[in-house]
């Protein structure tokens, strides 16, 4: 015969509830444990605290058309110098692969620009993939604030397409 559970007069623990129990289990130091704890007196002391993490590079948007996005920080502390590395990151959210990706930028005359080989120039479907490219900005004359027009030239379903975008202002570099 199959075991059965039963409630007796209202009490989930019927028969057993008045059974005594010769060597009590401790209870936790805490006169106000949680009773819903199950691990209480069982768990890991609590960890030291941790040093603050210095957080992400804040991103701008350099392009945001047609499921396409691309984003651009500052890699490492900002000038060095004259000079300052950004790091640009594209996703495509649309449904179809991205091909023959190239991304585009343009500076101020006080600034040159030089855009290192992407890590690649295919953006698979839904952020399936990201492509990264690394530019380096050199600055000519300290008279004006960077600026950058960018475009991004790429084939989806056969079709060629180009987008146009401009960035304003890059957090870390003010």
């Amino acid at each position: 015969m199959p075991p059965t559970n039963s409630i007796v007069d209202g009490n989930l623990l019927g028969a057993l509830s008045s059974v005594s129990v010769s060597n009590p289990i401790p209870s936790a130091a805490s006169s106000t444990a949680d009773p819903f704890d199950l691990l209480a007196g069982f768990t890991a002391p609590a960890a030291a605290p941790v040093a603050s993490v210095t957080p992400a590079a804040e991103r701008v948007v350099a392009l945001n058309s047609s499921g396409i996005e691309a984003h651009i920080m500052v890699l490492g502390g900002g000038w060095s110098g004259d000079t300052v590395q950004l790091q640009v990151e594209i996703t495509n959210n649309t449904p179809v692969q991205v091909q023959d990706f190239a991304f585009q930028a343009a500076v101020t005359k006080a600034f040159t620009i030089e855009l290192q080989t992407p890590s690649s120039t295919t953006l698979e479907p839904m952020g399936g993939s990201v492509i990264t490219q690394v530019i380096k900005i050199t600055r000519t004359s300290r008279a004006q604030q960077l600026r950058m027009r960018t475009r991004a030239l790429y084939t989806s379903k056969g079709q060629q397409h180009k987008i146009q975008g401009e960035v304003n202002r890059f957090p870390g570099l003010d």
